[in-house]
């Protein structure tokens, strides 16, 4: 199983990377300084070479008051990104998990989450 960890500089990011590495799990960590995901040609290539199982999305822009004050940056970060990983996901048949589904566990129900490995997350 391969995993592709999109935000890994971030706390999320860098949990889940402690969490992979713990269980022996093969994963890339990417942040911005290594891709910027909102850039879907660089995006598709980069996951149609590596061809994970699964993409665990956890960059975001978070600053409220950034997003707040840079509204194009934060929606291209926000939305245009996720959807662009959510389309190569689906070209190349990976399971995508983002991080809203860390953040609000009971929306998990809603995604297929079949197939994934069972790893115990650690409560920090």
């Amino acid at each position: 199983m391969k995993v592709f960890i999109t935000g890994a500089d971030g706390a999320l990011g860098t949990a889940m990377q402690t969490v992979l590495r713990r269980e022996n799990i093969t994963f890339r960590a990417t942040d911005i300084k290594q891709l910027d995901i909102a850039d879907y040609a660089a995006t598709h290539a980069a996951l149609s070479n590596y061809r994970p199982d699964i993409i665990l999305h956890c960059a975001a822009m978070s600053n409220v008051d950034a997003c707040e004050q840079n509204q194009g940056l934060a929606h291209r970060v926000n939305a245009l990104s996720t959807m662009g990983l959510a389309t190569v996901a689906r070209k190349i048949g990976a399971k995508m998990l983002s991080d809203w589904q860390a953040f609000y566990p009971l929306l998990i129900r809603t995604v297929d989450c079949s197939g994934l490995p069972q790893v115990s997350l650690p409560l920090c």
